[in-house]
């Protein structure tokens, strides 16, 4: 009896050793797949990691990134706002005023930027994904939205820009370029957006 019991113990504590050691195992997988995406993204875009907000949150939610953060990366959600400042295209143009790329739920809204000119446009391109990772036709017309916005009592401005597609548009005269701007993008879709990523890419030019 007396042996059975600690056979018994003993196999208790194996148990107990064994999911430890699983669980220490998982944590240990997922703790590599997170860095690797924060490193992945950092060497593509040769991002300042000092001007970077990365959010562990596994909810989505809508952004907001604060002066002096250009980019934004939640490892866990997937979702990711970078500025690039060093493409061929930036190079070869003065008139750019942001660029940047992103992957999103909901909406984020960036940092202040400079502005050079006091009309402005945009370029977008977008494509919508499920969350399984396959490419997503919403409803005709479908769209999301791009904001422009020197503060509430100043000048902003908002246009609907097409889902898997793109486009440039116009976003007027009247910018005060003794004024930083920021600018919000918003996935609009009626469709379940926690479940969809609206990944895309865009430039605000001085027009």
């Amino acid at each position: 009896m007396k042996f059975k019991r600690n056979l018994a113990i003993i196999l208790s504590v194996v148990i107990i050793m064994a999911g430890f050691i699983t669980a220490n195992a998982s944590i240990s997988t997922s703790t590599t797949k997170t860095q690797r995406f924060i490193t992945n993204l950092a060497d593509k875009y040769d991002l300042d990691l000092e001007k970077t907000e990365i959010d562990y949150s596994p909810v989505p939610k809508k952004i907001v990134l604060k002066k002096g953060t250009e980019n934004y990366i939640n490892p866990i959600t997937g979702e990711y706002f970078v500025t690039k400042h060093n493409s061929s295209r930036l190079k070869s143009s003065g008139n750019i005023a942001k660029e940047f790329e992103f992957n999103i739920h909901y909406s984020i809204i960036s940092d202040p930027f400079s502005i050079s000119s006091s009309t402005l446009k945009v370029y977008s391109t977008s494509k919508l994904y499920h969350a399984s990772g396959n490419l997503a036709w919403p409803d005709e017309g479908s769209t999301y939205s791009i904001m422009i916005d020197q503060g509430v009592f100043r000048k902003r401005k908002t246009v609907s820009f097409p889902i898997n597609d793109s486009q440039t548009s116009t976003f007027g005269s009247g910018w005060n370029t003794d004024r930083t701007a920021t600018i919000e993008i918003s996935n609009d879709g009626s469709y379940d957006r926690y479940n969809y990523y609206l990944v895309g890419s865009g430039t605000v030019y001085n027009d």
